[in-house]
């Protein structure tokens, strides 16, 4: 802690540490204020990420195959499914918000398909991955977790996460 930030209280604290943190620390390496600042899940150079926490993304950084060759599933559709689409030979979503889907579908590339499903009934919507082959990898992020989890397991390849 420096000697400035030991002295300083109040306001003049908080403006102090505000400036200290958006220009050093991880907050600021991995994009949170861009993310902050533009309402969508982004990284620092503005690329799309998903919503998780920075700790399980590096995670999933360091173990996902650079290679595209992931089959991935996902109920509910946003930044992470650009995301998934840089490390997936072809993405599946499913999302009830069809305003929504229009919007991912445009700055989607061609293997990523996002099917508009209705969130009722909730059998319907976990089923819409069904017809779709096998997932190495299954997201559940949108509506009916539960019904979504129970159709999941389902879906994958014998090596397949959820």
């Amino acid at each position: 802690m420096s000697f400035l930030n030991q002295r300083l209280t109040g306001p003049l604290r908080r403006i102090w540490l505000g400036v200290t943190l958006t220009r050093q620390g991880p907050l600021r390496d991995r994009g949170w204020f861009e993310s902050v600042l533009s309402g969508r899940s982004i990284d620092r150079q503005g690329q799309p990420i998903p919503w998780f926490p920075y700790a399980a993304l590096s995670l999933l950084e360091r173990k996902v195959p650079v290679t595209p060759r992931l089959h991935i599933g996902e109920y509910g559709c946003g930044n992470s499914t650009l995301w998934w689409a840089k490390y997936a030979e072809r993405v599946v979503a499913v999302e009830h918000d069809e305003r929504w889907s229009q919007e991912i579908r445009k700055l989607a590339p061609a293997h990523v398909q996002v099917l508009s499903v209705p969130q009722s009934p909730a059998a319907a919507y976990a089923a819409a991955l069904q017809n779709h082959g096998l997932f190495d990898v299954v997201v559940i992020d949108g509506r009916n977790g539960v019904a979504c989890a129970d159709v999941a397991n389902t879906l994958l390849t014998e090596r397949g996460i959820i």
